[in-house]
Formats: structure tokens, C-alpha cells, sequence
């Protein structure tokens, strides 16, 4: 018996979302664990600032520098595709339309700004093979876009791949964060009228404390979003220049190089599909964004705050988080369609990668509850 209770108690194991984990022991010597971890902490700052300084670049490009500027129209403003004369394809070689200022991108270079030569020009690069390759030749029929959605779907899937740990590390710190979001709303309503810095400092040590029990890191939840933010700019510059994208009228209906707003609001009687359009693409967007959310309450049902003052707290938050679903749920009506069929497609993403983490995480508990219910009855027997 006593082996077999070795033997089980060895494989028990606590979840990430436990806050009373078990701490193993480390043969890492101290003093070079410590050294490493300033190492790792030093080396993501510095990630983070360059990913900032290169997404301020991009954002302020557009407005200093003129030719950055994108236009719908084939053949206007900085295109990215093949030199002149290479595929034989206008909606591929890259030429000017003569209705307008007009810059070439087809070859690396930096003179267009490190923004678009290290980021969007690489990843151009990835969809215009695809693109060519599996395009409908102009002699052949009418070509609906089709090799468009199956290049964004394999960006997304690379970008996914790249961002997996990322976006990981935020989803567990984010589960941990919905565990204890009942007890962070009873300290938020318990100093919501404290004034004076003692209250304020005690409120943060009780905060803390909560943080450093569960094994969270505040800090986690916000880096997505710096790693958000500068791949949509990236996503964005490279729809609205790469040419094949420009020339693509998705199912013969809906122009990827326009805005759908603006073309609803200018002449909704000839752009009345772009209704249509908004309105697979901001629904999908919304529920991506509120699936995680209502998968992670179902999750921590037990985790909810009980007093009055909690509860008020907790819907304020809740509040905010719809407001800002809202707000995102509107990009893909105020920029190009193609950033709006990325959206969509990423969309389809999220809502796959949350529903395996929600069943990941829910057969995990499972198996823990089984585990702890067996050491139990084990300690039973054994006493």
C-alpha cells in the first residue's frame, strides 16, 4: 500500500491555475538562476522597445513621409509585388498607372524605412508566392479571390506559430486572473473611497499578495498587446500595398482595396454588399472576443466575489471589457476589406485556439480533482 501511495502521490501534480503548487526543487545554482532571470528580463524590455519604436515608426511614416500613403487604385501611391515584365500578370508586375505619384517595391531595400523593409516587405514576401502560384490566369476564367483568403490563412498560421508562447503565457496569467477576480473586486470596493496613502498602500500590499499567491504576473497580461498592436500594423501596411491584394474582388463582389465604410456611406446603393460584409466581419469579431471571456467564467464559477460592493466592482470591469470589444469590433468598418478578411480568418483562429485551451484546461482539472481524490482516500486507508 505504501508503495502504491508513493507511486501516486508522485505523479499528483497541481495546475498552473492552483494557487498552492508544489515548488520543485531547482538544481540550478541560485545565484546564476537569478543572474538569468535579469538576463531574460533585460532582453524582453528590450523587445518591447524596439517593437514600440518600430510600431511608432509605422504610424508616424504615413503621415511624414508621402509615399507610404496607400491608394485602392492599381498602379497609385507604393505597391509591393514583382518587377515589370516578370509574370506578364498586371495584377503582379509592378507599373505605373500614370494617374498619380507612383513607388515601386520589389527588391529589399531600407530606403523606405525600416518599418517597411524589415517587417512588411518579409512578410509580402511569404503571400505572393502563394498568391501567383495558385491565382486564376487571366485567360482562364474569372479569378474570386479564393488564392487571397488561402495566403492570409497561412500568414496567420505562421504569425500564430510565432506568437504561440506569447500567447500562451498571457492566457494562463489571464485563467489565473479569472480565479481571483472576486476576491480583487471585494479589495477594490473594500478602499473604493480611501483617500489617504495608508489605505492606498494597504489596498496594493493586499493586491500583491493575491498576485503573488496565484502566481501572477500583472505585467503578462499587457505584453500581447504590445505584440498585437505592431503585427495588425504590419498586417495592415502589407494588405493595402502588396498589388495582387489590390486587384482582388473577393467572390466577384467585394473589393478588398477599399474601405467598406466609406463605400456605404458615399453610394449605399451601388455599395450595398459591403453591408453584407460588415456584417460577417464585426459579428465574428465580437464573438472571438467574448467566447474566452464566457468560456473563462464558466470556468471559475466558484471564484466570484459575494458582497454587494464586489459585485458592483465586478460589472464596472465587465463594463469596460464590452466597451473595448465594441471599439475593436469597428476596425475592420474604418480600414481596407482585406484588413477586414484578416480579421474575420483571425477571428476563426482565436475562437479554435480558445475552445481547445477552455477543454485543455477543463479535462486538466478533471484529472486533478481524480488525483486528489485518490491521495485522500489513500490517506484515509493509511491512517
Amino acid at each position: 500500500m505504501n508503495k502504491v501511495h508513493s507511486e501516486i502521490t508522485t505523479q499528483s501534480f497541481n495546475p498552473f491555475w492552483n494557487a498552492a503548487a508544489l515548488k520543485e526543487r531547482s538544481r540550478i545554482d541560485p545565484n546564476l538562476k537569478k543572474a538569468l532571470s535579469y538576463l531574460w528580463k533585460f532582453l524582453k524590455i528590450c523587445v518591447f522597445l524596439f517593437l514600440t519604436v518600430i510600431g511608432l515608426w509605422g504610424c508616424t511614416q504615413t503621415y511624414s513621409e508621402p509615399w507610404t500613403v496607400s491608394n485602392p487604385r492599381i498602379g497609385v501611391g507604393l505597391e509591393i509585388g514583382y518587377n515589370y515584365g516578370v509574370t506578364g500578370d498586371y495584377r503582379y508586375d509592378l507599373t505605373s498607372s500614370n494617374i498619380g505619384p507612383y513607388f515601386s517595391f520589389a527588391n529589399y531595400q531600407l530606403s523606405y524605412g525600416p518599418f517597411l523593409a524589415w517587417f512588411v516587405w518579409p512578410a509580402s514576401q511569404i503571400i505572393l508566392p502563394i498568391l501567383y502560384q495558385t491565382r486564376v490566369p487571366l485567360t482562364q476564367g474569372i479569378d474570386y479571390g479564393l488564392n487571397t483568403i488561402l495566403a492570409i490563412l497561412i500568414l496567420l498560421f505562421i504569425i500564430r506559430l510565432i506568437t504561440i508562447g506569447i500567447t500562451l503565457n498571457s492566457t494562463l496569467n489571464t485563467e489565473r486572473m479569472g480565479e481571483v477576480q472576486g476576491k480583487i473586486a471585494e479589495i477594490n470596493a473594500k478602499y473604493k473611497n480611501a483617500t489617504d496613502t495608508q489605505s492606498k498602500k494597504m489596498k496594493q500590499i493586499e493586491v500583491m499578495h493575491i498576485y503573488k499567491k496565484h502566481k501572477i504576473k500583472p505585467a503578462a497580461l499587457f505584453v500581447q498587446g504590445f505584440v498585437t498592436i505592431p503585427i495588425f500594423l504590419i498586417v495592415y501596411k502589407m494588405v493595402s500595398l502588396t498589388r495582387p491584394i489590390k486587384a482582388t474582388i473577393l467572390f466577384g463582389i467585394w473589393d478588398l482595396s477599399v474601405t467598406p465604410g466609406t463605400e456605404i456611406i458615399s453610394d449605399i446603393s451601388h455599395n450595398w454588399v459591403y453591408i453584407f460584409f460588415v456584417l460577417l466581419v464585426v459579428p465574428m469579431q465580437i464573438v472571438s472576443q467574448w467566447l474566452p471571456q464566457f468560456w473563462a467564467t464558466r470556468r471559475n464559477r466558484n471564484a466570484k466575489t459575494t458582497s454587494q460592493k464586489g459585485l458592483e466592482q465586478l460589472k464596472k470591469t465587465r463594463r469596460i471589457q464590452w466597451i473595448l470589444i465594441f471599439v475593436f469590433a469597428l476596425f475592420p468598418v474604418i480600414t481596407p476589406s482585406a484588413v477586414g478578411l484578416y480579421w474575420f480568418l483571425n477571428s476563426i483562429f482565436t475562437i479554435l485556439q480558445s475552445y481547445i485551451t477552455h477543454v485543455f484546461i477543463v479535462k486538466r482539472r478533471q484529472r486533478t480533482k481524480t488525483i486528489s481524490r485518490l491521495d485522500q482516500i489513500l490517506n484515509r486507508e493509511l491512517d
